[in-house]
């Protein structure tokens, strides 16, 4: 065809073509007016390796790993619920997107509602949570010594306080009631050890099978838990020696049974003390060892909405339109086989 016939075909077929273009926008148009908007905001933060874990670490894990790990825990049923709780209302997991920044370690959270007050709401809610969600799961790996370690401080104190009225009410009847408190202690504390030791016959592979990890880092946990306990009962053993000691060679002196008691609440003391600074080295380790989670921008309320775009829409279905009646008119004349004109006649002759 030349260019002549197609723009006969053009002025013959603008009426449709026109229909077209028009139904498509007003449909667009008008279909975008019954969507609900939908509104987005997004929150970027950063999460940086525990100082103390190094390329040689078993079980190591790059930058871009991390950042990915956290970006998995965003959806997870624990911080949508703590998310949902901390802003009022059902947050969904299909709301949020976790990605990279390229060339960074920054992640961006981005969150859609049909509210653009809630989702900025959401996305700060979220990182929020997450940061105690950090703290909780890191805590965990550190819950049993650190459990173990204050119930002992509180027990230290708690005898510590009843040594000093002792000392100023000497009797033998309270120096016979230590001892049956240090024996209590002594108790329990090899029942503490044998529970220790079992737990680590439990997580220990049998034959000659190589330990995991995860295996290698429980089992060097209830070792460091059980070399503490049985420091602590070597005190105890002393301090009940101690007592009997001073049981034989007192029972007449209460001047020597009080010498006694002040050389007792000395070892209880520094019993105390170490107590002290192993759940100090405890929480120190769990410090160094939790990945840090900070926010780095804050999200904002977003002023139009995303979705939908009544004049985007308008053109797509413009161009649909067009697309549609131009189909239609390609059909209608393949399938058309009149004459038309004298040049038509004329190459149809020809042939």
């Amino acid at each position: 065809m030349e260019l002549k016939q197609y723009l006969q075909l053009f002025l013959r077929w603008f009426w449709l073509l026109l229909l077209g273009v028009l139904l498509g926008g007003v449909g667009g148009y008008i279909g975008s007016t019954y969507q609900t908007p939908m509104y987005q905001s997004a929150t970027k933060f950063l999460v940086s390796r525990a100082p103390d874990q190094r390329v040689s670490d078993v079980g190591y894990i790059s930058d871009q790993q991390l950042a990915l790990t956290y970006i998995q825990l965003l959806t997870t049923q624990p911080v949508l619920d703590a998310a949902s709780a901390k802003v009022g209302y059902k947050v969904d997991g299909s709301q949020i997107t976790g990605q990279l920044v390229r060339d960074t370690l920054l992640i961006q959270v981005t969150v859609e509602d049909s509210d653009a007050n809630r989702a900025a709401l959401i996305a700060n809610s979220l990182i929020s949570v997450l940061i105690d969600q950090n703290e909780i799961i890191q805590a965990s790996r550190f819950a049993a010594s650190e459990e173990s370690l204050q119930a002992q401080l509180k027990q230290m104190e708690q005898q510590i306080a009843a040594l000093q009225i002792e000392i100023s009410l000497v009797s033998e009847q309270t120096q016979k009631d230590q001892q049956k408190e240090v024996n209590a202690q002594i108790k329990s504390l090899q029942e503490s050890i044998l529970g220790v030791q079992k737990e680590i016959s439990a997580v220990s592979p049998s034959g000659q099978t190589t330990p995991t990890p995860e295996q290698m880092n429980l089992i060097k946990e209830k070792e460091l838990r059980l070399e503490r306990l049985q420091s602590t009962l070597d005190f105890y053993q002393q301090i009940y020696l101690n007592l009997l000691n001073g049981e034989i060679s007192t029972s007449n002196s209460q001047a020597v049974d009080l010498e006694q008691k002040r050389s007792t609440l000395t070892q209880y003391q520094q019993i105390y003390s170490n107590l002290l600074n192993s759940y100090e080295s405890v929480r120190l380790a769990r410090l160094r060892n939790t990945p840090n989670v900070v926010q780095v921008e804050q999200a904002e309320p977003a002023k139009r909405p995303i979705r939908p775009r009544p004049l985007t829409n308008a053109a797509l279905g413009c161009t649909v339109g067009l697309l549609i009646a131009a189909g239609i008119i390609f059909l209608i004349e393949y399938l058309d086989n009149t004459i038309k004109s004298p040049e038509e006649i004329a190459s149809h002759l020809t042939l």
